[in-house]
């Protein structure tokens, strides 16, 4: 009786693997999770884990849950460690315990290619703003301003090129004050006076000011209208457009806490689809997922966007306080940091994947 009391400690605080199969939850989506015709797992998440379990003897069985079942079954004691798209986000974090991050991604969106080809129309109407107008309007103001005094001071001066005709000096004073503020400067308008020069050096300054407000302000107007014609997002823009997401996955609650619109579906695949019949007007997902799916499935007319949306990376969840933890982190540091990891990451992302393992950050 002694020794059976002395023993169920240990029993208590070992591992799942030394007291039964670990249950790992697992959902279908690629690159991270597939399943071929024969109901075999494969992916890249899978191959790490695999070799986790090899390096530490432990014994395992896969439990498919929906996505957003994942995280819950964690927390409620249902499963001792998930795999898929777990973002390493404080959202979790309150809620679930890390592995080491092994994968860097970002949110990936994509849009129809025909509607976001740069709109040259709208780029033209872009410089059509109030902004631009009033600009405009104070040119023109201080370009009267200007002629009226060189004329007044001009126009009794003989042999002077602004005649003292009203119609003609003025129209010779506009001509001399435009050029001056342009900084062309033909020379065939010049004033005489001391107080047409003093004008017209006042002028020379103020106009130098004044055309270099207008060009960045039309430079600010044409690149904001490219951007928005290319496909330049933020949370303010994405709000007022139809968003889809994949339900449950981190997209989904980046998205929600930036209140933005959500159409949550149950596959990536399915959500490409509905932006190419015109049913939302942008898919956001993990890029690593997004591009993968975009590649290996016929989706004509579809675009991602190369730009990159909140920046996040990818590790194994585990339940608070898991005793799994630090074993499991080991033999993830391990794996990562030889060849064969880097020829898994080549296999199922392409050998143009840049982000290695020794870009990513260690967990305390």
């Amino acid at each position: 009786m002694i020794l059976c009391l002395a023993a169920v400690p240990a029993l208590v605080c070992a591992p799942r693997s030394e007291a039964g199969d670990i249950r790992v939850g697992i959902h279908e989506k690629a690159p991270y999770a597939t399943r071929d015709a024969e109901g075999r797992w494969d992916g890249l998440a899978v191959a790490l884990w695999e070799d986790i379990a090899r390096a530490n003897n432990y014994t395992f069985r896969y439990v498919e849950r929906p996505l957003e079942q994942l995280l819950p079954a964690l927390r409620d004691g249902g499963l001792d460690i998930v795999m898929g798209e777990i973002a390493v986000e404080p959202f979790y974090e309150k809620q679930i315990d890390f592995s080491q991050p092994f994968l860097a991604s970002s949110l990936g969106i994509a849009v129809p290619a025909a509607r976001w080809k740069p709109d040259w129309m709208a780029i033209a109407r872009s410089l059509f703003n109030w902004s631009l107008i009033e600009l405009l309007a104070v040119i023109v103001v201080g370009l009267v301003v200007v002629s009226v005094l060189v004329w007044i001071f001009e126009r009794h001066r003989s042999g002077t090129h602004f005649p003292k005709r009203p119609l003609h000096g003025l129209g010779a004073a506009l001509w001399f004050s435009t050029g001056t503020m342009t900084a062309v400067g033909y020379g065939d308008k010049t004033p005489a006076s001391v107080g047409g020069r003093i004008v017209a050096a006042i002028w020379m300054v103020a106009g130098t000011l004044i055309v270099a407000a207008f060009t960045g302000a039309v430079a600010s107007a044409v690149t904001a209208a490219r951007a928005d014609a290319s496909g330049s997002f933020d949370f303010l823009r994405l709000s007022r457009l139809r968003n889809g997401v994949l339900a449950g996955s981190t997209s989904e609650e980046i998205l929600r806490l930036g209140r933005c619109p959500l159409v949550p579906f149950e596959t990536t695949s399915g959500g490409l689809a509905a932006l190419g019949r015109g049913e939302i007007d942008t898919f956001i997902a993990d890029r690593i997922s997004l591009s993968y799916v975009s590649t290996h499935h016929n989706l004509p007319g579809i675009r991602i966007l190369p730009d990159r949306f909140s920046s996040f990376t990818i590790a194994f969840g585990l339940p608070t306080g898991s005793p799994l933890r630090e074993n499991i982190n080991l033999a993830l540091l391990e794996t990562i940091h030889s060849p064969e990891w880097a020829k898994t990451v080549a296999r199922w992302l392409g050998p143009a994947h840049k982000d290695t393992p020794a870009s990513l950050p260690e967990l305390e």
